[in-house]
């Protein structure tokens, strides 16, 4: 069966929310009033070699789709630049042409592969397009932002991410837009690095021109103070601030600047405000209310998001160097601490302890059945495993049974009591 172009753009709006009907209605906007007349549901798409299924993500210049190549049979992500009812302009194939150029250059486990460029022409439109790897059961890293994460797994996405942009920067190429939207986790848990669009070729010239969705190149909660002025003369270490910041991020469930978590976009009194954020730029760097974080990963973070670029890490290995160097203390720490937010330190010397509830929480050597939420079993010295008796929140999720083994920085929420399980490191 043939599938008209009505077919094309009715499977289209099918499977997008209303909110993003504009960006596809402008997209095929050339479409007379009689022929979106005609769009009904359940149709298969088909433009070209490639069948595309639904949308996975959109942006200033481009739409991605989850789509399926009939040549050589298999899943990719199908990214199309936008035009409306005439051909791309130079400056949108340009920057097109750069993300190719960039990302084709890259083969690392971190970074999405890319497969090929290509057109597509739908009724005599050209539309310039590439595809790269589909990352099926994938998850953003903005999906674990709601809560403060352990240390433990944060160190280890941040250090797989770092080492990606440690492999592009030897090749003279910065991202310029780390965010934890273009970071996905596979369906191990490995992070893959998204979306070059933003991606500068150290050594080759380029041309800036704002679009009309943002006053600025990258996503201003997460770029460096010398990228939102000039971002056209930034080096290494305006990822490393980026990375930084999504690291940060992740330890506290908050961003480093107030300011810039307040902030959004909506029109041009927005711009000014956040001139006035980047004129005044400052730092709530907050560890105290962390229970889960100490004085070391305390300095990394400070020197990661260092406002003056020269105070900044020098590389991103020097970044990646401090990590290992601190998971390598914490994985040789002896001492177990519980960390209450009213209380001192508990110190966890006996082999098995009971975290009990009453009107508060408390630790005891002997079980009570009734009260007993958790158990605490210290093993080898080096390492402490949690039973889990009764219903309660355990990094943010909740957990009625089971067992598993701790990491530094796990917390428990018991009825709104927050309690967080440290391997001490000694400063």
């Amino acid at each position: 069966m043939k599938i008209t172009e009505i077919d094309i753009l009715q499977n289209m709006l099918r499977q997008i929310s209303s909110s993003d009907k504009k960006n596809l209605e402008s997209l095929f906007s050339f479409l007379d009033t009689k022929e979106k007349e005609h769009i009904e549901e359940g149709k298969e798409i088909v433009l070209g070699k490639y069948g595309l299924r639904h949308l996975l993500g959109k942006g200033g210049m481009s739409i991605v789709f989850l789509a399926w190549d009939r040549e050589k049979c298999h899943e990719i992500a199908l990214k199309i630049l936008k035009c409306k009812d005439v051909e791309p302009g130079y400056d949108e194939l340009l920057r097109l042409v750069r993300e190719i150029k960039a990302l084709s250059s890259l083969k690392h486990n971190s970074i999405v592969e890319f497969y090929e460029s290509n057109d597509i022409h739908y009724k005599g439109i050209r539309l310039p397009c590439f595809s790269m790897e589909y990352i099926k059961n994938g998850k953003p890293l903005y999906c674990f932002l709601e809560y403060p994460n352990c240390i433990e797994w944060s160190i280890e996405i941040i250090k797989k991410v770092a080492w990606a942009l440690a492999y592009a920067h030897k090749k003279n190429i910065l991202h310029r837009d780390i965010k934890p939207g273009n970071i996905i986790l596979d369906h191990l848990g490995n992070p893959k690095v998204l979306d070059f669009g933003l991606a500068k070729i150290l050594g080759e010239t380029e041309s800036f021109r704002p679009t009309k969705e943002k006053c600025l190149l990258g996503s201003p909660q997460y770029i460096s103070p010398e990228q939102y002025k000039n971002p056209l003369k930034v080096d290494k270490k305006t990822d490393i601030y980026s990375l930084g910041t999504v690291f940060y991020h992740l330890l506290t469930g908050r961003l480093p600047s107030a300011s810039l978590e307040k902030w959004s976009y909506h029109g041009e009194e927005d711009k000014k405000n956040l001139e006035q954020i980047f004129q005044n730029f400052t730092l709530n760097l907050n560890f105290f209310q962390d229970i889960h974080l100490d004085k070391h990963i305390e300095k990394i973070c400070q020197k990661a998001l260092a406002i003056d670029p020269a105070e900044r890490y020098s590389s991103i290995e020097e970044l990646i160097q401090d990590l290992e160097s601190y998971s390598g203390l914490r994985s040789n720490a002896q001492e177990h601490f519980l960390f209450f937010h009213d209380r001192s330190p508990y110190p966890l010397k006996k082999r098995r302890v009971f975290l009990t509830y009453h009107s508060h929480l408390s630790l005891e050597e002997i079980a009570n059945s009734e009260n007993t939420y958790a158990e605490l079993i210290l093993f080898q010295g080096t390492e402490c495993y949690i039973i889990i008796r009764k219903r309660f929140m355990l990094n943010g999720k909740y957990v009625s049974s089971g067992n598993q083994r701790l990491y530094d920085g796990d917390w428990l929420n018991i009825h709104g009591n927050i309690v967080s399980y440290k391997k001490l490191v000694r400063y």
